[in-house]
């Protein structure tokens, strides 16, 4: 982890279980990018060493302060591992993030969920759908996966099976 910019005035440093909102750039050790948060304009938020985000930013960014720049040079068992991600981390990987801290939102505020999967995203999808996956939430992806792919399987049947619980928005089992 090398500091390449310290906050002159840190009242609050990122501690477990806080919600961090930071920008980001990520790339491989050859210069190239895969994401960054910057482009979209938004920051990127989620829960700090509850493993919503790889090891390696759940541990490079333990003791930030809002306004700080770090750079943290990961090494694959603490990133993607020998699976890689979404056909852009090859595997093996050993990766690049320049993360600067724009805040530590109050507890009470609500977030949308994101996280930096642990697990290799399938590679026939586009890139751009490849990248957008890559910071979802890996529960989000099984759900938007598995009806899917029974669709797919037994299109009629599962049509009858499946049916819309009007409170959650999400497929169930009719009994």
């Amino acid at each position: 982890v090398d500091v390449l910019k310290r906050s002159p005035n840190c009242t609050k440093s990122s501690s477990t279980g806080d919600t961090l909102s930071v920008h980001y750039t990520g790339s491989l050790t050859n210069g190239t990018i895969f994401d960054s948060s910057l482009p979209r304009g938004q920051t990127f938020k989620f829960r700090l060493g509850v493993g919503e985000v790889i090891p390696g930013w759940d541990q490079g960014l333990l003791g930030m302060c809002g306004g700080e720049r770090r750079r943290l040079v990961v090494p694959p068992g603490l990133a993607y591992g020998d699976q890689g991600a979404g056909g852009v981390i090859p595997p093996g990987a050993t990766l690049v993030f320049d993360v600067e801290l724009v805040e530590i939102p109050s507890a009470n505020q609500q977030r949308a969920p994101q996280q930096l999967p642990l697990q290799q995203i399938e590679t026939q999808q586009s890139q751009p759908q490849q990248l957008q996956q890559l910071f979802q939430p890996q529960s989000q992806q099984i759900q938007q996966q598995q009806p899917q792919q029974q669709f797919q399987r037994q299109p009629q049947q599962q049509f009858q099976q499946l049916q819309l619980h009007p409170q959650q928005q999400q497929p169930q089992q009719q009994f």
